[in-house]
């Protein structure tokens, strides 16, 4: 089920910008909306509202995470074959295959990109990508 955005929402402009599915829409300094048949339900909205105007599937507000204190991924390096599906699918473009595909391993080479969505965890057909503050 979709994140919904409240009427606490002041416009900001903040979650359409980390959306990594481009589902909310709106004009700036006008409440935002969420497509629900986009939202993929990482809860990316959330973490950066400043106004507490995000709900969750059961209508709790989503908490604010700070940026230095969001999820990142972490590869396995026993794990990750270099397949690039991470890499391709990551909608920021945060991560990168070190030592060529399929003979080397998946980096996190734009942190500051990453807004936590777990994509690049749940596209692995590995399972070598865990989200873990760092």
């Amino acid at each position: 089920m979709p994140h919904v955005i409240n009427a606490n929402c002041n416009g900001c402009s903040a979650c359409p910008r980390q959306c990594p599915t481009k589902a909310i829409f709106g004009e700036f300094k006008q409440a935002y909306r969420v497509e629900p048949s986009l939202c993929i339900d990482c809860g990316v909205c959330g973490q950066i509202c400043p106004v507490e105007a995000v709900e969750d599937e059961k209508g709790s507000l989503a908490q604010r995470v700070i940026r230095k204190d969001r999820r990142r991924p972490v590869v396995d390096p026993n794990v990750c074959n270099g397949c690039e599906n991470c890499v391709d699918y990551c909608p920021f473009h945060c991560l990168k295959v070190v030592g060529g595909p399929f003979s080397g391993i998946a980096v996190l080479t734009a942190p500051n990109a990453c807004v936590s969505c777990d994509e690049c965890m749940d596209i692995c057909i590995k399972g070598a990508i865990r989200m873990q503050p760092i």
